[in-house]
C-alpha cells in the first residue's frame, strides 16, 4: 500500500448487487398439443460507491420474466412449436465506472452510473415434418429478439483523433434469424436437399452528436 497516488488514474469503486427470485409454471398436456405458461418475478438491488469521489448511487428493479410454450403435434411425424421468454442484461462495472488508466490516451472511457438494465423479448418458432416412405423431410426455425433499453454507446472524436466513449441506453435494437430445409429421396441411393439461412439485426448508437442506425442482412442458400 502506498500513500502517494495519482488521483486522475486511480479508482476505488464498490459495486454490489443482490437478487431475489421466485417463479411458477403451469403445464397442460392434451392429445395433440401441449401448452405451458408462467414466469419468474425478480427484485434486484444495486449499490454503487465511488470512494474517491465520495458518491453513492442506489437503485432497484422489479422484473417479470414471462415464459410461454406451445407445441402442436399434427401427427407422429409433423409438429410445430412456439416459444416466448423475457431476459435481462445487467450493466457491468466497466459500463458504470470504467477503471481509470493512461495506457491508451487516444481512447478514453467514461462511466455512466445512471445506466439502466436492458430487457429482451425473445420469440422462437420451429416446424418439423418427415415422411418415412418417401424419405421427405421439411424443417424450419425462426427467431426474433426485440430489445428495450439496449446498452449501446455514444462516442466523440476530437480534431486530434482522441476518442471518448460512454455506455448509454437506446431503443430500437432488434435481431432475428431463420433457416429452412427440404430434402427427399429421389432414388434408392440418391438424396437431395435444399435449404437456406437468413439473419438480420439493427443497432443504434451515437457519434459526435449524430445518431447512427446500422442494418445488417445475411443470406446463405445451400
Amino acid at each position: 500500500k502506498t500513500e502517494v497516488f495519482n488521483p486522475l488514474f486511480s479508482s476505488h469503486y464498490v459495486f454490489n448487487s443482490m437478487q431475489n427470485q421466485a417463479g411458477a409454471n403451469m403445464r397442460f398436456d392434451f392429445k395433440k398439443f401441449k401448452f405451458s405458461f408462467g414466469g419468474n418475478v425478480a427484485n434486484t438491488d444495486f449499490k454503487q460507491e465511488d470512494k474517491l469521489l465520495d458518491t453513492t448511487y442506489k437503485y432497484s428493479y422489479l422484473n417479470f420474466f414471462p415464459k410461454i410454450n406451445f407445441r402442436f403435434n399434427k401427427s407422429q411425424s409433423t409438429s410445430m412449436s412456439l416459444r416466448y421468454n423475457g431476459q435481462t442484461r445487467q450493466p457491468t462495472i466497466s459500463d458504470l465506472q470504467p477503471f481509470r488508466n493512461n495506457t491508451d490516451p487516444l481512447n478514453i472511457a467514461i462511466g455512466n452510473p445512471n445506466l439502466k438494465q436492458q430487457f429482451s423479448h425473445n420469440f422462437n418458432m420451429d416446424y418439423n415434418s418427415y415422411k418415412m416412405l418417401t424419405g421427405r423431410n421439411m424443417y424450419a426455425r425462426a427467431t426474433l429478439s426485440c430489445i428495450q433499453n439496449a446498452i449501446s454507446q455514444v462516442q466523440n472524436v476530437d480534431e486530434s483523433g482522441r476518442r471518448t466513449f460512454q455506455s448509454i441506453n437506446v431503443d430500437g435494437n432488434f435481431n432475428g434469424s431463420g433457416y429452412f430445409g427440404y430434402g427427399r429421396k429421389l432414388f434408392k441411393q440418391l438424396h437431395t436437399r435444399l435449404g437456406g439461412h437468413a439473419s438480420f439485426y439493427r443497432t443504434n448508437n451515437f457519434s459526435n452528436g449524430s445518431s447512427n442506425t446500422n442494418d445488417n442482412i445475411s443470406l446463405s442458400p445451400n
